[in-house]
């Protein structure tokens, strides 16, 4: 980690000189070499734990009474790409209107990375579910919009795969599902089942007797493809 150097202007034992830490390690992470003074790494280090320590080393001679002196090694610890970005999220889920228009925002997903500088610069990316490209993804902030038109009687829900990526060497990546629910706007008309019903009933039949049944579907949902039926026009022959 360093080199540390004292020396001693005496001669024979009185210029003996020997290291020691004696502040600044609690978590042992140095030892010194005792004769020649190398600060050496223990143990593993990580800097998101703790990154810069302050060691103390006292350099003493071999006299009686001996003599000592201390000196301060600041130990700064670099950066590794050594930590995955991590969602805010563990999936994200999003509504948006069928008839949303190109650009609306849809929602925002967010990532963080422990690391620092390059090792902490991320990058977003859709890689599956969207193969028609139906919303934009900003690499840099997370904002998803509106890309293409959208219908939800042919597409009611997209489940989508997205990426981040640090700007490490090696980057690191993880994913996260964002499931994006297309809300019904009532853009259909009912249709009947059938473009024309014939029946046939007795004269004089008693009222409220049942002639047919007419039916119709409607594409939409929930409210909106709930239908009552009405006559609207009357004639006979």
């Amino acid at each position: 980690v360093a080199d540390v150097t004292a020396t001693d202007a005496d001669s024979g034992t009185n210029a003996q000189v020997s290291y020691t830490i004696i502040d600044g390690n609690s978590e042992n992470k140095f030892v010194v070499n005792q004769a020649d003074g190398p600060l050496l790494l223990a143990s593993t280090l990580d800097r998101e734990s703790n990154d810069t320590y302050n060691i103390t080393l006292r350099a003493y001679d071999g006299g009686n009474p001996s003599l000592s002196t201390t000196v301060t090694v600041y130990v700064t610890v670099l950066d590794v790409n050594d930590n995955t970005a991590a969602f805010s999220d563990a999936n994200y889920t999003f509504y948006v209107s069928e008839d949303a228009a190109i650009s609306t925002s849809v929602g925002n997903i967010s990532a963080s990375d422990v690391d620092i500088s390059n090792n902490a610069d991320l990058r977003y990316t859709i890689t599956d579910g969207d193969p028609n490209n139906q919303f934009s993804l900003d690499d840099t902030t997370g904002d998803i919009t509106v890309n293409g038109a959208l219908d939800r009687e042919t597409t009611a829900n997209y489940s989508l795969t997205v990426e981040v990526t640090d700007l490490g060497n090696p980057a690191l990546q993880n994913s996260v599902t964002v499931l994006i629910i297309v809300d019904d706007v009532n853009d259909n008309n009912p249709i009947f089942t059938q473009t024309l019903y014939e029946t046939e009933y007795v004269e004089n039949s008693n009222t409220g007797l049942s002639v047919l049944t007419v039916t119709a579907t409607d594409a939409d949902k929930d409210a909106n493809a709930a239908i009552t039926y009405s006559i609207s026009n009357t004639s006979s022959t």
